[in-house]
């Protein structure tokens, strides 16, 4: 009868001790609940590293894939839970089929709000379309801002909503396209890349095509079967990470900070005024494997 328990029941009239508590479920967490049986959203983000990865191979596929993992939830209590499927794949045997327009299914995510968040994942359309949204903030189905939504069509039609900027274009769709999404929240910036192509870059608060400004945060993944005139579709989701860099460890410290100012390296601003970078005063060093170059005053990167 606790209404925060995973296996709450509303209907139920008395106590029979059958409750599984709600937690952080993140291994890697700050605030890790070994107990928790469900995750409850309140997990601190981890430094760095995987924070979610599914290749849809462990699924039975007769069975809805919330039942199966914590780590997705659907939209709504009238959602139609998805199902693994061997039809295709892009890795492995089994990918998500997601089918028809109510058929929502979302990542549990808490919300960040600083750091980097790169997804990646890799999407086949079967029939009409396919439409995934990316969340800044969600509070329920019908309270939610969303920072990128893709809808594709299957007669290679790409809708593509990245912040104040709208683009349809008419792209070619393989049988499986990848899908690349760099978040970096502490600056405010985001980047799509499909099949190794640009889509979009654009600053990731930015609320739509209006320009407002939105919420710099992220809060999960919403992933329904639909087109671009809203009927009914079918697609396979596979190879599905997420990858979360924080540069503050557990207490609130900065991994790196090479002055001892309080401030993550991740994070110094630039010189106020411009400074004349010669051979003198600065060191060069390129690093050809990120495409970047260095650029110090005494330290070799």
């Amino acid at each position: 009868m606790n209404p925060d328990a995973c296996n709450y029941d509303p209907v139920a009239a008395c106590d029979n001790n059958s409750c599984i508590s709600s937690g952080c479920i993140l291994a890697d967490a700050c605030n890790y609940d070994a107990t928790a049986g469900c995750n409850d959203l309140s997990c601190n983000p981890i430094n760095s590293g995987i924070i979610f990865s599914d290749n849809i191979e462990t699924y039975a596929t007769n069975v809805g894939i919330t039942v199966q993992s914590v780590n997705w939830a659907l939209w709504q209590n009238t959602s139609v839970d998805a199902m693994a499927t061997n039809i295709d794949a892009s890795s492995g045997s089994q990918s998500m089929n997601i089918n028809g327009i109510n058929n929502h299914i979302l990542p549990r995510t808490q919300d960040y709000t600083d750091g980097i968040l790169d997804l990646t994942f890799d999407l086949s359309v079967v029939q009409n379309g396919a439409s995934i949204s990316m969340l800044r903030t969600y509070t329920s189905p019908t309270q939610v801002e969303r920072g990128l939504t893709l809808v594709i069509d299957n007669g290679s039609l790409m809708n593509v909503i990245a912040g104040d900027t709208a683009l349809i274009n008419a792209l070619p769709i393989i049988i499986w396209n990848h899908f690349e999404l760099h978040v970096d929240m502490h600056h405010d910036s985001a980047w799509l890349t499909m099949n190794g192509d640009t889509l979009a870059r654009w600053p990731w608060s930015l609320y739509d095509v209006s320009g407002l400004a939105g919420n710099n945060a992220f809060a999960g993944i919403e992933l329904r079967g639909m087109n671009t005139a809203g009927n009914n579709a079918q697609f396979l989701l596979d190879a599905f990470s997420m990858t979360y860099t924080d540069f503050h460890d557990c207490n609130e410290n900065c991994i790196h900070d090479l002055n001892q100012d309080g401030v993550c390296d991740e994070y110094e601003t630039l010189p106020t005024q411009l400074v004349e970078i010669t051979e003198e005063n600065y060191l060069i060093y390129p690093n050809p494997t990120k495409g970047m170059i260095y650029i110090s005053r005494n330290q070799t990167p």
